[in-house]
């Protein structure tokens, strides 16, 4: 049970460490890496005890990191696309992943209006595409962004697209 407290502090230590983060990428690993070790614990004293609690927890705050990380990354280069009315590419340090956002229309509409948009979430400890309904406030201009994240085979070194979407971005 002393494993298990302990466990329990070390995630809510890490989910405080979301609010000293400078950048939205950091903030995404550390909410990211926190939830991951709070499921991971959970899950894993379900199946394994303390012990289990404690690999769970190891576990899960690698995956839950790197995808909060991705995520934000993901989300970081729509906005600059949209701010900026460019393309713009990032690409990881260690060239194994490529994010393409290019502004593709923008638009100010005079009523609200609902819009559906495919969007990357974090479920579960991995990334998914998913679709989402959302109402657009009138008066405000918006930018469609479209949004390709390639993967690189280490093998081939072939890239593969790994997530489409499109969202809007309210631009201030």
């Amino acid at each position: 049970m002393k494993r298990l407290c302990a466990v329990v502090v070390v995630v809510a230590m890490v989910l405080s460490l979301g609010g000293c983060a400078t950048t939205s990428q950091q903030q995404g690993a550390a909410v990211g890496t926190g939830v991951g070790a709070g499921l991971g614990a959970l899950i894993g004293y379900a199946v394994g005890g303390e012990k289990g609690a404690l690999i769970g927890a190891g576990i899960g705050a690698v995956a839950g990191g790197l995808t909060g990380w991705a995520i934000a990354k993901h989300n970081e280069t729509v906005r600059m696309a949209a701010a900026q009315n460019r393309r713009v590419e990032q690409v990881s340090p260690d060239g194994s992943e490529r994010i393409v956002a290019q502004p593709v229309d923008y638009v100010v509409y005079q009523k609200p209006v609902t819009v559906q948009e495919q969007v990357l979430v974090q479920q579960a400890g991995q990334a998914k595409v998913e679709t989402k309904t959302r109402t657009l406030q009138p008066g405000k201009k918006y930018a469609k962004v479209q949004t390709r994240t390639y993967k690189k085979n280490p093998k081939t070194q072939q890239e593969a697209v790994t997530s489409d979407t499109s969202q809007f971005v309210a631009i201030d």
